[in-house]
């Protein structure tokens, strides 16, 4: 995709032969100072604000697009993740460095996250697992030796995994440009240090009319101009006490299309001595899903209570 240039120039001038009122520009009166009316009309005014945001937003617009063309041509993908998570009222860090998997099947995508090293507060703990395969939303601790087995979808139900509204939780690949300004406004802002490079930064705020607006303060996107593929997110929970940052180092063509198979997405077999905990979903009438991603107490097998448990926002403790 083409970078849309945006050619506005605010606060400049060029001064014509004669000034205002046929004041000359040359001689004893080129070097007085600018008028009241030179300085108003060095402001920017409300046509040149209406350009600029409508500049803006056909960028934006343009950013979208190309990012659901791309995704609708995927298959799959294979790359490195880093997944930090920062809880301001707990002044706590968490850690995890791995690999995410992702494909497109039928009736839903699968995707996974295998984190080889998670470290909290600067300790080490052990291995997770997070893996969806489409059904069911598995998610197990190498420190716990636990398996905590949650339907997510009933047997050949098909759910809308990139809605952010639906996802157990969001999902990077695959959004759709018409839900993400149905439920967001969305701004391009300038790079600062510390973003990654040749990218343009996209925040979403959730309308005040979207539900979304119940669950997070923010969602940030940080899309690769050549891949049209995000290698940064941000998400800010409601209340801004906790911020959840994924980076896909080395993201690129070769992380695509890889020929990923049902295989990848199966149980480890490092979860065979855990202990499992199996949670089905109950269907209801008119209900679309009843699945937060909240594992609930994983004590016993019984429906649990509703607790924060071990997610990907909310790694084992």
């Amino acid at each position: 995709m083409k970078t849309l240039p945006l050619m506005i120039v605010l606060g400049f001038s060029v001064a014509p032969a004669l000034g205002d009122k046929g004041r000359p520009t040359t001689g004893p009166d080129a070097q007085s100072a600018p008028t009241a009316a030179d300085e108003e009309r060095s402001e920017p005014n409300e046509t040149d604000m209406d350009a600029l945001r409508a500049a803006r937003a056909k960028r934006v617009d343009a950013i979208l697009t190309a990012l659901e063309a791309r995704s609708n041509g995927l298959r799959d993908i294979r790359c490195k993740i880093k997944f930090v998570e920062e809880d301001k009222l707990n002044l706590t860090t968490r850690t995890k460095e791995g690999e995410i998997l992702f494909r497109m099947a039928e009736p839903n995508p699968q995707w996974a996250m295998y984190f080889s090293y998670t470290e909290v507060d600067d300790l080490p703990y052990g291995k997770q697992w997070y893996l969806f395969d489409g059904r069911w939303l598995y998610q197990a601790f190498e420190r716990t030796r636990q398996v905590t087995q949650q339907e997510i979808a009933l047997a050949g139900e098909k759910r809308d995994m990139f809605d952010l509204d639906e996802a157990p939780f969001p999902v990077p690949f695959g959004q759709k440009k018409d839900k993400i300004l149905r439920n967001f406004d969305v701004k391009l802002v300038t790079a600062k240090k510390g973003d990654p490079p040749g990218c343009d930064h996209l925040v979403c705020i959730p309308k005040k009319d979207s539900r979304l607006k119940e669950k997070y303060a923010s969602v940030e996107f940080f899309i690769l101009r050549d891949l049209h593929l995000p290698i940064r997110v941000i998400v800010t929970k409601k209340g801004k006490y906790e911020v959840m940052q994924a980076d896909f180092p080395g993201l690129s063509e070769e992380s695509l299309n890889v020929g990923l198979t049902e295989k990848d997405f199966a149980e480890r077999d490092e979860w065979k001595s855990f202990s499992r905990v199996i949670e089905r979903r109950m269907p209801k009438a008119g209900d679309a899903t009843d699945a937060t991603g909240d594992a609930g107490n994983v004590q016993n097998s019984k429906p649990p209570p509703r607790s924060r448990q071990e997610t990907p926002s909310s790694p084992d403790r």
